[in-house]
């Protein structure tokens, strides 16, 4: 069987599910691949102010800033290896496959 080059773009805004994430994905496909390896990305922040009062005082503002971490998942393996991966991934991380 070919083996394809893989790519996993994984995107979180929470780092800590996105770390436990990357050990479960090669704890659990490293005898069943090639290589793995991933390379993280920059962090996006995204800022919004709201108004506290709308009708006065436009000094007085709230800041909220969302940050969405990213990793790059690079592996080689065959299709069967590569339906078998996207069947055991879980939900709550956005996940974007490229095929190389």
């Amino acid at each position: 069987m070919k083996k394809q080059k893989i790519k996993f773009q994984i995107k979180s805004v929470n780092y800590k599910e996105l770390t436990d994430f990357i050990k479960y994905f090669i704890k659990s496909i490293y005898k069943k691949v090639d290589y793995c390896s991933y390379v993280s990305l920059p962090t996006k922040k995204k800022i919004f102010n709201l108004l506290r009062s709308p009708h006065k005082d436009k000094d007085s503002r709230d800041q909220f800033e969302i940050l969405v971490f990213k990793k790059n998942f690079f592996t080689k393996c065959t299709k069967k290896v590569f339906f078998w991966i996207l069947m055991n991934i879980y939900v709550p991380i956005d996940i974007e496959v490229v095929l190389c």
